[in-house]
């Protein structure tokens, strides 16, 4: 297989390009096409030692342990047979499927009938009894359905009549090219920090790619998965334009594709509503410059106890990943507007003032270490009394205890 046509993106590292529409797309080219066969909308291609399904526009390879000599469907598995005959599934297991005998004449339509003797194909006209031979060096003679096939040097053809036309659309098939060339990341760095709210419609048919926004420290982009398609319109966050593409994200998910009015178009979203309150402090740690939450958008740390405006609080509607309150905040002698996450404002304002001290009058410097003692001295004595008359004060018996009494 090789490539049709070339990735159009700039090769300067400073500037983020990511593909062309028609980048993502590929034309399958053999080299040694032997043979093919259909099974609804999925084909398959013997080339050499190589087995090529599409389906759906995906391409899909498996290498053959011998050169494929003939390919067909049996249910919905794929079979081949090598050059002997001995028949194979694709993962090169020996397989007990019986392939099909081999036709050379089709009849389409009532008045129709080809025949592939040795390289030439000779088209009947049964309706006026004349015979054409079709130019071209032919094998592999087959119908689908109505349409007849066959292969003429290393491509299939439709024959349709006397004419012999290319079967282009069914051998294109989608390239990820976005992965295997990677996306320069450019100056996205510094450009998600100068933001202004706003949202985009992207279009169908519009490719995006998932990408890592945490990772902006390398030349490329992280990619987090691979390029899709789109099949219908999706709204989504505009988060910044870097060279010739967009950064948006839907919920949590952050993705680059084309900057192209075909396919992105800016839109007006309403998610604004009034918020619970006009002021607010900060709780968490850092203000954002877009109400999609990294490291790379944010616009003030440290944040916490900052005193904000709150300007509007924006619902998700299925494009942010959470609650947000714009606010508008001071940074230096700057007046800004940033983003902060349901959770991290309270309407209560912190006086962080130091809190004024009023002397007690009473107060004095002086020592009083020997008044304290004194006072304490006085106290033990009046203790040690007051045990004393409560001994003697106690009634004894006997004349020992007289005595003692006495005593």
């Amino acid at each position: 297989m090789c490539a049709a046509g070339g990735i159009t993106a700039s090769a300067d590292a400073s500037y983020a390009a990511y593909p062309e529409a028609a980048d993502f797309t590929k034309k399958a080219v053999f080299t040694a096409l032997s043979d093919f066969t259909a099974d609804g909308e999925n084909y398959a291609f013997a080339d050499g030692r190589t087995i090529n399904v599409l389906s759906e526009g995906n391409l899909t390879v498996y290498e053959a342990d011998k050169t494929v000599a003939r390919l067909e469907y049996g249910g919905s598995a794929l079979y081949y047979a090598d050059e002997t005959g001995a028949v194979y599934d694709l993962k090169n297991a020996a397989a007990s499927f019986t392939m099909p005998e081999i036709k050379t004449d089709f009849k389409t339509g009532e008045y129709s009938r080809y025949d592939l003797l040795g390289d030439v194909i000779k088209y009947t006209d049964l309706q006026n009894d004349t015979v054409t031979a079709l130019e071209g060096n032919f094998s592999a003679l087959k119908q689908y359905g109505d349409t007849l096939y066959a292969i003429k040097g290393n491509e299939v053809c439709k024959i349709s009549g006397t004419d012999v036309l290319p079967f282009s659309a069914e051998l294109e098939y989608f390239y990820d090219c976005a992965a295997e060339h990677g996306v320069n990341i450019g100056g996205t760095a510094e450009k998600l920090k100068d933001y202004s709210l706003k949202f985009v419609t992207l279009q169908a048919g519009a490719y995006r790619t998932e990408i890592d926004l945490k990772a902006l420290d390398g030349e490329k982009f992280v990619l987090k998965g691979a390029t899709e398609k789109l099949d219908k319109n999706v709204s989504a966050l505009l988060l910044c334009y870097t060279g010739n593409a967009a950064i948006v994200s839907v919920g949590d998910s952050a993705y680059i594709t084309l900057n192209d009015p075909s396919f992105l178009n800016e839109t007006e979203i309403d998610c604004y509503t009034e918020a619970e309150f006009k002021t607010a402090t900060v709780t968490g740690n850092r203000i954002y410059a877009s109400p999609y939450v990294i490291i790379g958008t944010s616009a003030l740390f440290p944040a916490t106890g900052a005193v904000v405006k709150v300007l509007h609080k924006l619902e998700p509607k299925g494009v942010l990943g959470s609650v947000f309150y714009e606010v508008e905040y001071t940074d230096g002698e700057q007046t800004k507007k940033g983003y902060v996450s349901d959770g991290f404002l309270t309407e209560y304002i912190f006086d962080d003032k130091e809190p004024t001290e009023h002397p007690d009058p009473m107060h004095s410097d002086k020592n009083d270490i020997k008044t304290v003692l004194l006072i304490l001295l006085i106290v033990i004595l009046v203790l040690a009394a007051a045990a004393y008359l409560l001994f003697i004060g106690v009634p004894r018996r006997g004349k020992r205890n007289k005595d003692k009494d006495k005593q």
